[in-house]
C-alpha cells in the first residue's frame, strides 16, 4: 500500500486493488503518516526514497 500511496493513487482505486474498504485504506494512510512522523503524502514520499522503501 505505502507504494500506491506514494504513487499518488486515490484511496478509493487502492480499496477496489486490495479489496478492503477505502475507509481501512485511510486508517492505514493515517497510520503510516504517524509512524513516519510525516505531515502529508509528499513529505512521506520524500522520506521513503530517501530511506530505499520504494
Amino acid at each position: 500500500m505505502l507504494k500506491q500511496i506514494a504513487q499518488g493513487k486515490k484511496a478509493k482505486d487502492i480499496a477496489k486493488e486490495l479489496y478492503i474498504s477505502t475507509l481501512t485504506v485511510n486508517t492505514h494512510k493515517r497510520n503510516i503518516l504517524k509512524k513516519f512522523h510525516c505531515k502529508n503524502i509528499s513529505h512521506l514520499a520524500a522520506v521513503c526514497v530517501k530511506e530505499g522503501l520504494i
